[in-house]
């Protein structure tokens, strides 16, 4: 189990230009949200999904390596089971940042993926959401990060 830094989280979210994928053709998926919560905030966001759609103004991708000029920083918003091709395909496209979307910390992360990282010198941020972390982040999401602060599972500092 991975046990995260608050000053990774920071420096994550300081690289302004992002690939999310995963993001999903449905305007109601939680994918969507976050990302036209980052754009907001000041991200430039690239969604990656198999279709190629245009979601919300932003044109996607189909694959990583089709983003020009290629970006080092990723978001991954997949089924636990789906994140280890996805950092594969990061891998190969150099990137060297990757989060992985969760609700519940690195229990939200397959070990698998948690392995990978780091024998590819990939920085992971495994099983946050972004918004308890963003500064302009609504009053759930800053409820969300004081109840892990409370119970303890929120990023520890260094």
């Amino acid at each position: 189990m991975l046990k995260q830094n608050l000053s990774d989280i920071k420096g994550f979210l300081e690289h302004k230009r992002l690939a999310m994928i995963g993001v999903s053709r449905n305007k109601k998926h939680f994918s969507r949200n976050l990302m036209a919560g980052m754009i907001k905030a000041g991200y430039d966001i690239i969604p990656v999904n198999h279709y190629g759609d245009e979601l919300d103004g932003q044109q996607s991708v189909t694959k990583i390596s089709k983003i020009d000029p290629p970006i080092d920083s990723v978001i991954i918003m997949l089924k636990k089971e789906l994140a280890l091709n996805a950092l594969r395909d990061c891998n190969r496209a150099g990137v060297k940042n990757a989060w992985i979307y969760g609700m519940r910390g690195s229990a939200d992360v397959d070990q698998k993926a948690i392995d990978f990282c780091e024998q590819h010198a990939i920085n992971l941020v495994a099983g946050y959401c972004p918004y308890m972390f963003m500064e302009k982040s609504g009053l759930p999401h800053r409820i969300h990060g004081l109840i892990w602060k409370v119970i303890g599972l929120y990023p520890v500092k260094n």
